[in-house]
């Protein structure tokens, strides 16, 4: 059996590949986030992952109901074995949340200092730690991904969308967006089109 999966900054909508029976079906949309690089307990995952396969192979109802009640248990045995995380990884959540409600706006480490009560020098360090990336270069990706897409489902012009997603000097925006996407925005926006 082959599945595929998907990295996405936003969660996506899934279509099943079989027919699912609709006799008293109900399924909620839920999105788990599940860390990339989690450490799991094998020993009870493996028989269960094997009864799946089983029970999907099986191309009746019982079969189907079977292997979903197995998904949902192997899926919450997943979610649950996730660490809480450390004091460390919330304040980084937090900057992030930050970020993204703040994108707009002239955000600069002093700033996240003065928010959170922290050394500017302790935020970047821990926020680093957590994504890889200092909160200056997720804030400029951030703004460059949100530029894209009002460029794509806007006609705005590029001088107010580049106000609009936190870049005062239009130039300036023009040539990170042209480092990050390889096109101006009038070129990107006539491809995307």
């Amino acid at each position: 059996m082959r599945g595929n999966w998907t990295e996405d900054s936003q969660p996506r909508q899934m279509v099943p590949n079989i027919a699912i029976p609709k006799q008293h079906y109900i399924t909620p949309a839920v999105t788990l986030v599940i860390k990339k690089f989690q450490h799991l307990q094998t020993v009870a995952l493996i028989p269960l992952i094997d009864r799946l396969l089983k029970y999907s192979v099986e191309q009746n109802s019982v079969g189907f109901w079977q292997s979903q009640q197995l998904f949902i248990d192997i899926i919450q045995l997943i979610q649950y074995a996730m660490p809480t995380g450390s004091v460390d990884e919330a304040l980084s959540s937090r900057v992030k949340n930050y970020l993204i409600n703040h994108f707009a706006e002239q955000v600069d480490n002093q700033v996240l200092a003065n928010y959170f009560h922290l050394h500017p020098n302790s935020i970047t360090r821990k926020f680093k730690k957590s994504f890889h990336v200092t909160p200056k270069q997720y804030l400029n990706e951030y703004r460059l991904l949100e530029a894209a897409k009002r460029l794509q489902e806007t006609n705005q012009t590029v001088e107010k969308i580049a106000g609009a997603v936190g870049y005062q000097n239009v130039y300036y925006f023009s040539k990170q967006f042209k480092k990050r996407f390889h096109l101006s925005p009038s070129e990107f926006r006539r491809q995307a089109r």
